[in-house]
């Protein structure tokens, strides 16, 4: 127990430092910070940070300081020794996480997707993102620039947003120039206080006032020619919620900018910014001051990890040749953006996930009314509010059981998703075998009313737990779920399907996910009733070779990845014969379907809109349609059978069957 309590002060001493409440460096604190420090180490009062504050103890002088010090300004003998070795305590572990600092970081990540804004996309703290800074690449995947920009607590807001504009500005324009798309991320840090590209995260009071603040400064930092395009290049700021180690909310939250310095935007135009306001400038009175402003003007591109301004001084006995250079080449850098854009658009990629979908989630029936599978088990993780409109399918599912691993789900997740529909919330503990199969079958209800299991917290007060310790916590409870599920006097052999439905993206080895899987693999004796749902490759991937690596086992025929939860969901709720009859649905990528809702339809009041389903039957009498035309009646484009993406009439021999049997029924 005491080292239980001794690891968890261990950790309070890092935490504020790497949450961005204390700068990283001690020596930087103000005295307002060491006050917060000492306020917060246990068995040592409030006076006593008082007393700190009062004999004006900054970061600097607090790491100076010695017992005989605090107990001359009139602290006690027992805080005192516990200060000293508090602090002490503090600048071993800091040491140490400099010497290791994968020592405090958790896995790999992939960034947000570039110029996106709506992606159900969170980062977990203190993961690392798997990219390096850098200078251009192919022009088209972005380079990336890291601020950990925590070290602003006590700084004025007005001060806090400069720099946020500062940065943003020099590398836009470096960008620009370079005529490649780029990324740089506040709330990430770097070496040597953190580990490269760790996710630290800040708090955000006001969000918009950073997207305010940086379409102003564009306007006065940018030429006046220039600001029109530099706002089409510089994208809003985007702020990506960071989770905590169990995936509950942080609070915190990493804001990044896009630039898309496009061929069409930019052409064969270079860009110059001020190092100030060239609109204050010009409204001073005063010659030197305007002179001053143009004599800042710097010209950026981007130089590996950094942007440099190529208009500054140097060394070279001819201090302008590279700048001249630069600028004379960019007549062919700006055809290379062109190039690199037109290959990115050729690439067109084939896909029949749709069809494999239809056929693995129903058995082989392609309809769910007769479907193999008589009962659908589903996994899932966290999800974000902008994919539940895209899972109604789920809703209308034969769910026997939802093994829920978000602790928040209740609150704001798939949990509340559901709040309408009757469900039966239990603990894992509830699945123990402790008597008959049948009696504890029976007592949960399994087969009658959907069973949703949380599998980290949410129920009865239990608090979640991150992904070191969820196995040894949690991994027994829920193992013994999945031996109850899988047992044949609860579910038919063979009937029913597992799905892993990834509404987040599991990135580390330890997910509680893996162990799932595992045991759900083991249990059925193989992957033929297990179907894994990723909404991109970026979460496809990471899945697969995570489970490559731990178990050796390939996925890749049992994932679908290439449809959007959109089309998974279109697809899905077009395989029930009530919806074909009831709902519109168009076709999309991949063989797959779309839903035509009534809101989207009445929106194109001057089209008629031929859906799927139309030609196969479904809201239609699509004979009856064909045989008015073949008789004479008027002509209407719903006589065409669909087929595929395209429409073609029926063949020559199909016209003569109806023609036939239209003469025959008038005589």
């Amino acid at each position: 127990m005491a080292d239980h309590n001794k690891a968890e002060d261990d950790e309070g001493q890092m935490k504020d430092l790497l949450s961005g409440q204390l700068p990283a460096e001690i020596k930087t604190w103000s005295t307002e910070h060491v006050r917060k420090w000492t306020r917060e180490l246990k068995n040592v009062d409030e006076d006593c940070a008082n007393i700190m504050y009062q004999q004006k103890i900054n970061g600097e002088s607090l790491l100076l300081l010695d017992k005989t010090d605090l107990i001359g300004a009139g602290i006690p003998l027992g805080p005192a020794k516990l200060i000293i070795h508090k602090r002490d305590k503090l600048v071993k572990m800091k040491a140490e996480m400099l010497k290791d600092p994968g020592g405090q970081s958790g896995g790999p990540c992939k960034p947000y997707p570039f110029n996106r804004f709506h992606e159900a996309y969170r980062y977990r703290i203190n993961s690392c993102l798997d990219i390096p800074e850098s200078g251009q690449l192919n022009l088209i995947e972005p380079c990336h620039e890291f601020k950990a920009y925590i070290n602003t607590g006590s700084t004025e807001k007005e001060a806090k947003m400069k720099k946020f504009t500062d940065e943003v500005i020099r590398f836009a324009a470096a960008c620009m120039n370079s005529r490649t798309n780029g990324t740089i991320h506040f709330g990430i840090g770097d070496l040597p206080d953190f580990k490269h590209g760790q996710i630290l995260g800040f708090s955000v009071e006001d969000k918009e006032s950073f997207g305010k603040a940086l379409r102003d400064v564009i306007e006065g930092r940018f030429e006046h020619k220039h600001v029109a395009t530099a706002k089409r290049c510089v994208k809003s700021p985007r702020f990506v919620e960071v989770l905590q180690s169990d995936t509950t909310s942080s609070e915190k939250y990493v804001m990044e900018v896009d630039i898309e310095p496009t061929f069409s935007v930019c052409e064969e135009n270079f860009y110059h910014v001020y190092s100030v306001d060239s609109r204050k400038s010009k409204k001073s009175k005063s010659k030197e001051v305007k002179e001053d402003a143009k004599e800042f003007k710097s010209f950026y591109i981007r130089d590996n990890s950094s942007s440099r301004d190529l208009s500054r001084h140097n060394t070279q006995s001819k201090p302008m040749e590279e700048y001249n250079g630069y600028v004379k080449n960019i007549s062919k850098l700006s055809m290379d953006r062109k190039e690199a854009e037109e290959k990115c658009l050729a690439i067109v990629r084939n896909s029949i996930q749709g069809s494999k979908l239809c056929e693995m989630i129903t058995g082989g029936s392609h309809c769910l009314d007769k479907s193999h599978f008589e009962r659908y088990i589903l996994v899932t993780n966290k999800s974000h509010q902008v994919q539940l409109d895209s899972l109604s399918f789920l809703l209308d599912m034969n769910l026997t059981a939802v093994l829920d691993f978000d602790p928040e789900s209740s609150e704001k997740g798939l949990k509340k998703f559901f709040e309408d529909r009757n469900t039966n919330v239990h603990a894992p503990a509830e699945y123990k075998i402790t008597g008959s199969v049948e009696d504890i079958a029976s007592k949960l209800k399994l087969t009658r009313i959907n069973s949703w299991i949380f599998c980290n917290g949410d129920i009865n007060g239990e608090e979640p737990s991150d992904i070191n310790s969820w196995s040894t916590e949690k991994g027994a409870a829920v193992r013994n779920v999945i031996s109850f599920l899988c047992r044949g006097e609860v579910l038919p052999p063979k009937r029913f399907l597992v799905i892993f439905l990834l509404l987040s993206d599991v990135i580390d080895s330890k997910d509680p996910l893996l162990e799932t899987f595992n045991t759900f693999q083991q249990e059925l004796r193989g992957l033929d009733q297990i179907l894994c749902i990723c909404e991109n490759d970026r979460s496809f991937i990471s899945w697969k070779e995570l489970i490559e690596a731990r178990y050796g086992v390939s996925i890749s025929n049992r994932c679908i990845s290439e449809l959007s939860f959109a089309e998974i969901n279109g697809t899905v709720l077009s395989l029930w014969s009530d919806n074909r009859r009831s709902s519109r649905f168009l076709p999309c990528g991949g063989v797959s379907k779309v839903q035509l809702t009534k809101k989207m339809e009445g929106c194109l009041d001057t089209l008629d809109i031929l859906c799927v389903n139309q030609c196969e039957g479904g809201n239609e009498d699509q004979r009856s349609i064909q045989e008015h035309f073949y008789k004479g009646g008027k002509v209407s484009w719903l006589w065409w059978n669909h087929t595929g993406n395209t429409c073609s009439v029926d063949t020559e021999e199909e016209i003569q069957v109806c023609c036939s049997e239209g003469q025959s029924s008038r005589s």
